[in-house]
């Protein structure tokens, strides 16, 4: 008998980024070990291994997963200015209960293939509207680490003394606001 017929069928690479999205929500990313996340699958931790070779490539799947899945969060929008602001709310909305999300986004090494993937999303989602897509994906990855930064700052240990000046949400949107306002005034120019 191979090593192949072993594997569990029941686990796939779908279900081991569900879980381990799961667990970065219940703990951190330093409590997303592949120990943790094989008893939680009723595994063993070597079985991850058929699917990921180590906890970088495990990693970099969880952020592709998180941006496709605020990508698919995104509602129906007849200007780019209102799909780059739905794209930030569900940014924010899709990072804002995992701790560490905005550390893991900054650190994942995202494979080429990953990268197209997430790349040919955006470029599909944005070649419906009428603005230069190459100025429309600045703005889309502007977008992208504006939230990912508010994210993190509000995850942050500082985030409660911060809290009690400001709501940092909605600090977030407006600065989203700005932004995409400063923009659409710069195309217009």
């Amino acid at each position: 008998m191979t090593a192949k017929t072993k594997q569990n069928p029941l686990i796939t690479r779908d279900n081991i980024v569900e879980e381990a999205i799961s667990l970065l929500e219940a703990t951190s990313l330093s409590g997303v070990m592949m120990r943790v996340l094989a008893d939680r699958l009723g595994i063993k931790a070597a079985s991850l291994y058929w699917h990921f070779p180590n906890k970088a490539a495990l990693e970099a799947a969880i952020s592709e997963r998180l941006f496709l899945r605020a990508l698919e969060l995104v509602p129906e929008s007849t200007t780019w200015q209102d799909w780059m602001r739905g794209l930030g709310r569900a940014i924010w909305d899709n990072l804002i209960d995992c701790p560490d999300s905005g550390l893991l986004i900054m650190s994942a090494d995202l494979s080429d293939e990953q990268f197209q993937r997430a790349d040919m999303a955006v470029r599909q989602r944005l070649a419906r509207f009428e603005i230069d897509q190459e100025q429309a994906y600045r703005l889309h990855s502007g977008i992208q680490a504006l939230i990912t930064g508010w994210v993190t700052f509000a995850h942050s240990p500082s985030n409660v003394r911060l809290g009690r000046i400001m709501d940092i949400r909605e600090a977030a949107m407006e600065t989203l606001d700005a932004m995409i306002d400063g923009w659409a005034a710069r195309l217009a120019q």
